[in-house]
């Protein structure tokens, strides 16, 4: 398949996203994360790094990949029926954990 062939390239990327959410989605069964927040592990920090490990949480990831797969979905119009399941989800969530921060961007996005 050509790159340039927008309508598989869109196709496949719905694919990745919703792989990744159903992986996440699977991991907040198998650790009980409805119930509890989790702190994601890390590899190495440099030391003068801004970024604060303890403030990895799990749950604005899987709000973020919620939210990441919906955008995908509604910008190549693939997966609606899954999208439809996952803005629910995320409506669930959203009142489920109303404490909830969504991620920040990267200070060089800003």
């Amino acid at each position: 398949m050509s790159a340039s062939d927008d309508y598989t390239y869109n196709k496949q990327l719905s694919f990745a996203c919703a792989y990744w959410l159903l992986r996440t989605l699977k991991q907040i069964d198998e650790m009980g994360l409805i119930g509890r927040e989790w702190i994601c592990p890390s590899g190495p920090v440099d030391s003068n790094s801004q970024w604060k490990p303890e403030e990895n949480a799990f749950r604005p990831r899987i709000i973020s990949r919620i939210k990441s797969f919906i955008d995908c979905s509604q910008s190549t119009g693939h997966l609606s029926e899954l999208r439809t399941a996952s803005e629910s989800l995320l409506l669930y969530l959203k009142i489920t954990w109303p404490e909830t921060k969504e991620i920040d961007l990267f200070s060089v996005f800003q």
